[in-house]
């Protein structure tokens, strides 16, 4: 029986939306065809940034070598802010009425500036953290990340959830292998469509009634 739901972040929780992030590697001078070249070590780049596990100076300078000579930082911290995407508020309301009859969690590779702006893109719209989660599990914060299973091992310590007995919804095929690999009911979702898996959740309509 499924009693725990835990939901990624990036691209199951927020929208990412690639396509502004390529036009603003184009403006700081990254353009299309070096963008492919460098396809796996720009998306490295991202991921290491993401996570939070390396020293954010460390990355920065690794994607300032990848930019127009001379480009400020700070047009690179712009480009970062592409990363924190868009919430629809409906999928918050949605968040919060499943914890009504499940526990709820998150778990996500993610650093410090990019939480903290989540947090703020979730008061904007109405609802705090602790509105649509039992409990957070931030890799920044937990110094390991998906897919490695230590991350979810802490996340089973903490909490107690039984991997049979949870739902994990993720949009990155590795991580999902992790959750299966360890037992989790896993479903692979595509990035920014969560709505269309809504329905794996047993009694889901039940539950929130008519948001989606």
């Amino acid at each position: 029986m499924v009693n725990v739901l835990v939901f990624d972040y990036g691209g199951i929780v927020v929208n990412m939306d690639w396509k502004l992030l390529r036009k603003a590697l184009s403006e700081v001078g990254v353009p299309y065809l070096k963008m492919l070249f460098y396809k796996r070590r720009i998306k490295c780049l991202m991921n290491r940034y993401i996570n939070g596990l390396e020293p954010e100076e460390t990355v920065m300078r690794d994607i300032l070598a990848l930019c127009r000579p001379g480009t400020p930082e700070t047009q690179v911290n712009e480009l970062i802010c592409t990363l924190c995407g868009n919430i629809p508020a409906s999928r918050l309301e949605v968040l919060v009425k499943l914890r009504s009859r499940y526990k709820v969690y998150l778990l996500s590779n993610i650093n410090d500036y990019l939480w903290k702006q989540c947090l703020l893109r979730m008061n904007a719209l109405g609802y705090t953290v602790d509105d649509c989660f039992d409990h957070v599990f931030l890799s920044y914060k937990m110094g390991v990340a998906k897919p490695g299973q230590q991350i979810y091992h802490l996340m089973e310590e903490a909490t107690g959830l039984v991997p049979q007995n949870t739902l994990y919804f993720d949009d990155n095929a590795d991580n999902c292998a992790t959750g299966r690999l360890l037992n989790y009911q896993t479903v692979h979702v595509r990035e920014n469509c969560l709505e269309d898996y809504w329905k794996q959740i047993p009694d889901f309509k039940a539950i929130v009634g008519d948001i989606c």
